[in-house]
């Protein structure tokens, strides 16, 4: 089975390393980033929520340094045998009050 995602991660611009955290320093106008060389460890955004706040967005990361970039990724699920991973697909469960209360 294949996943795909597609997200919004930041990265420093003079290192290369990834927004892993962003903290408000308590009682001043200033904030703090951290960040790492692994990618798995970054902080994400999914990409269209990305688009409804470019702006904001844009704006930290010209505050901290940092570059946006697009991350598209294509996991594939298999079993540790080899075997791929199926769909789980789930019943719909939900009944209506209607029906709750006729069961009663």
């Amino acid at each position: 089975m294949k996943l795909s995602s597609d997200y919004i991660v930041m990265r420093n611009k003079e290192n290369g390393q990834f927004l892993n955290e962003l903290k408000n320093n308590r009682s001043s106008l200033a904030t703090k980033a951290v960040f790492v060389d692994n990618i798995q460890s970054a902080l994400t955004m999914p990409y269209n929520s990305y688009l409804e706040q470019k702006t904001a967005v844009k704006a930290m990361a010209k505050v901290h340094g940092m570059e946006i970039v697009r991350v598209k990724a294509t996991f594939d699920l298999t079993y540790p045998n080899g075997g791929e991973v199926q769909k789980i697909e789930c019943e719909n469960k939900n009944i209506g009050l209607f029906d709750l209360l006729r069961s009663l």
